[in-house]
């Protein structure tokens, strides 16, 4: 019994003698103590996953909507939207960026392969600059009405600035800044996964495609950038103490 009850005294003791050495050796200590206490940091494949399984298959809607294979929606806005360059070219430039965007928060391409990382972040800007252009003119000819016409429009709007604000922060060297941008960009990205379920799930509670898109208008990206706000400040002490 007095075997078993010395080892832990003696460690007990152990921890104290070194915690209480001269200030040349107690940052050094202290410092190993926090490491060991310190939780690891592992990455979670399955809200990656989470995250990304919608993103792609919104992008293969758009692909279809582009080849019109299998008419899926309402045939009006599918037909108003492809009847015009613009429509057209804000489906791919929203496509390229909802296929790329999953990628860029996958850290381990960003640690093992920057070059990669790059040039993903540098065809997503410009399949936003692409979608975000033509958005205005996707916005003010849908069937919504003019309220939701406009909040379509601002939303590409800050789609652009967003992405903007991101590529100039890492241009000025400002990595936690850029990637506080790009999530705020990546939610208004996802606005189009939020309102290809959010605009049937309205119609079949009863709403007239009308009033149902024009409220998609501000449901479809509004809620994603109040999490992506969250994200960032949860993120922030995190980041601190790396």
């Amino acid at each position: 019994m007095s075997s078993a009850i010395s080892l832990p005294t003696t460690a007990h003791n152990l921890v104290q003698r070194r915690t209480a050495t001269p200030l040349s050796g107690k940052s050094h200590t202290n410092n190993s103590v926090t490491q060991l206490s310190r939780p690891q940091k592992t990455s979670r494949p399955d809200q990656w996953w989470l995250l990304s399984v919608p993103a792609f298959l919104i992008a293969a809607y758009a692909a279809n909507f582009l080849i019109d294979v299998y008419r899926v929606g309402d045939s009006a806005i599918i037909d108003r939207i492809r009847s015009s360059l613009f429509g057209i070219s804000h489906i791919v430039g929203g496509l390229t960026a909802m296929l790329l965007g999953p990628f860029q928060f996958l850290a381990s391409i960003r640690r093992k392969y920057p070059k990669v990382h790059r040039w993903i972040g540098r065809l997503y800007a410009l399949g936003i600059l692409m979608g975000g252009i033509n958005a205005f003119y996707v916005s003010f000819t849908s069937l919504c009405r003019p309220l939701g016409q406009y909040a379509f429009a601002f939303l590409g709007l800050i789609w652009l600035a967003t992405a903007a604000m991101g590529m100039s922060t890492i241009w000025s060297g400002q990595v936690a800044q850029h990637r506080n941008w790009m999530a705020r960009n990546f939610s208004l990205t996802y606005a189009a996964v939020m309102l290809r379920w959010q605009l049937p799930l309205f119609i079949s509670l009863g709403m007239e495609t009308e009033p149902a898109l024009t409220l998609t208008g501000f449901t479809s990206w509004i809620p994603n950038l109040i999490f992506a706000e969250w994200w960032i400040i949860r993120q922030t002490p995190k980041r601190a103490s790396d």
